[in-house]
């Protein structure tokens, strides 16, 4: 059936709506102002984070001197930034632990233990509360190790209904590759990493009942410190292990 047009003429288009220009320019991005200041902010922040687990026995004083300027730390402080990273290899740090002894009125033992202790505190996470507490003994600060030692002894005698606290930083250092795996051709055997001699006894501090209800009426009172009792505490240097 003719359509009326010439052979060979293709179909008339239908036209398509045209769309509507949008009156509104390209969307504007961030003023260049912010975009630099964004930069800013995150290389501030990578260098943080480069800085701080570099910052170690092994590094330069030059890095060392930055992470611990103020201009860093105000920010590195707040979002706990500055946390340790002595524990990474190739040469982790030594240990610290805190030995304790605890008296009643009559002069007899009720309780006795080291922090931290592997066999005895678990889970992991309270383990390593513990270990925080031992290792924050070395934290920078005159007097700060000896008020944090009477702190526990006092702590040690509540918690025991004690009448004295008997309590001992100890160092535990770490063993040479060479000492431990010996030498089969000279006959030296290797050294345990819990061999006597790796530990010494650094600080001693005693506490009583008396110290413990001085330290809470001062608490109640609303002083911001308390005295420390008179006499220094008792400084034991390098030596073996508390008898």
């Amino acid at each position: 059936m003719s359509t009326g047009g010439k052979k060979g003429d293709a179909p008339p288009r239908k036209q398509q709506p045209q769309k509507q220009q949008s009156s509104a320019g390209p969307s504007q991005g961030p003023s260049r102002t912010v975009r630099i200041l964004v930069s800013v902010l995150l290389l501030l922040h990578v260098s943080a984070l480069y800085l701080y687990p570099l910052a170690n026995s092994r590094t330069s004083f030059t890095v060392r001197n930055i992470v611990q300027s103020p201009w860093l730390r105000w920010y590195g402080d707040p979002l706990y930034l500055n946390h340790g990273h002595g524990f990474f290899g190739p040469d982790p740090p030594d240990g610290f632990l805190v030995d304790y002894v605890v008296y009643d009125d009559q002069g007899k033992e009720v309780s006795k233990g080291t922090f931290p202790d592997p066999k005895e505190i678990w889970p992991r996470l309270r383990y390593h509360r513990f270990k925080m507490l031992a290792d924050q003994l070395e934290s920078p600060g005159r007097g700060m190790k000896e008020d944090r030692l009477r702190a526990y002894a006092r702590q040690l005698i509540r918690e025991h209904d004690g009448e004295n606290a008997v309590v001992t930083e100890r160092l535990h250092t770490i063993v040479p590759y060479e000492d431990w795996i010996g030498d089969e051709a000279s006959g030296r055997k290797g050294k345990p990493l819990d061999d006597p001699s790796l530990y010494q006894t650094l600080t001693r501090v005693t506490q009583s009942r008396a110290d413990v209800d001085a330290a809470d009426a001062a608490l109640e009172s609303g002083a911001e410190s308390v005295p420390a009792p008179i006499g220094p505490p008792e400084q034991i240097g390098p030596g073996g292990p508390l008898q």
